[in-house]
C-alpha cells in the first residue's frame, strides 16, 4: 500500500508538504509542486485515508445527509419516494463537485437524528424532513454547520446558534395552486390525503 512517505520520497519533498497538498493547505506550496504531487498520487493510486484524516481533527471532506422517515426504515424503501431519490441524487452531485463525499442515513425515531449527527465526524450536515423538536435538539447537540430542507423550526431557533440555513417548501401555496387547477378543470368533490402528522 502506498503511503504519504512514499509520495514524499518520489516527489522529493517533505512528508508535511504532501500532507498539506492532500488536505488542501497549498498556500505555501508552489503550483508546480502541487501538480507534481497530485500526478504521483494518481500514478501510484494513492487514496487518502478518511478515517485517519478524521482522527487528526482536520476536515474530513464528508457531508452527512440524514432523512427522517415516517415509516420504520426496516419496513420500507424510502428511495422509492421520487422527491427523496431525486434530491439525494442532486445533493450527491453538488457535494461531489465541491470535492466532498456524502454519507447517507435514514432515521425513523425522534432521537435517531441527534444520535446519527453525534456519531458522524462530518464537516456539515444536511437534514431532510425533521420535526421542529428534532431540529432544536440537533442545533443544541452539535456545532457543525447544518442545512435543513423541508423542516419547520421552532420559534427561537436562531437564538441557539447561527450557523445553519433552512430551505423550505411553501406547502400552503402549492396546495392552493393544485386546488385551483382542479376547480378550473370542473371538479367539485376534492379530497386531501396525507400521512399521519408526527408529534
Amino acid at each position: 500500500m502506498v503511503t504519504i512517505k512514499d509520495i514524499a520520497r518520489e516527489a522529493d519533498v517533505s512528508f508535511t508538504t504532501v500532507s498539506n497538498v492532500i488536505h488542501g493547505n497549498t498556500k505555501r506550496v508552489s503550483a508546480g509542486t502541487v501538480e507534481r504531487i497530485n500526478e504521483i498520487m494518481k500514478k501510484r493510486g494513492y487514496v487518502p485515508n478518511m478515517g485517519a484524516r478524521a482522527l487528526v481533527g482536520s476536515k474530513t471532506k464528508l457531508i452527512a445527509f440524514a432523512y427522517q422517515s415516517y415509516q420504520p426504515v426496516a419496513e420500507s424503501n424510502v428511495m422509492e419516494d421520487t422527491f427523496v431519490s431525486q434530491l439525494t441524487g442532486e445533493l450527491e452531485r453538488c457535494i461531489h463537485e465541491a470535492d466532498y463525499d456524502m454519507m447517507l442515513t435514514f432515521v425513523d425515531s425522534q432521537n435517531g437524528m441527534v444520535a446519527a449527527a453525534q456519531r458522524w465526524n462530518a464537516d456539515g450536515i444536511v437534514v431532510l424532513g425533521a420535526t421542529p423538536q428534532q431540529c432544536t435538539r440537533l442545533l443544541e447537540a452539535t456545532q457543525k454547520p447544518i442545512a435543513f430542507i423541508d423542516c419547520s423550526l421552532e420559534d427561537g431557533s436562531e437564538s441557539i446558534r447561527k450557523n445553519y440555513v433552512t430551505v423550505t417548501l411553501d406547502d400552503r401555496a402549492a396546495a392552493y395552486e393544485m386546488t385551483k387547477y382542479l376547480i378550473a378543470c370542473g371538479h367539485k368533490k376534492i379530497g386531501f390525503v396525507c400521512r399521519t402528522t408526527v408529534e
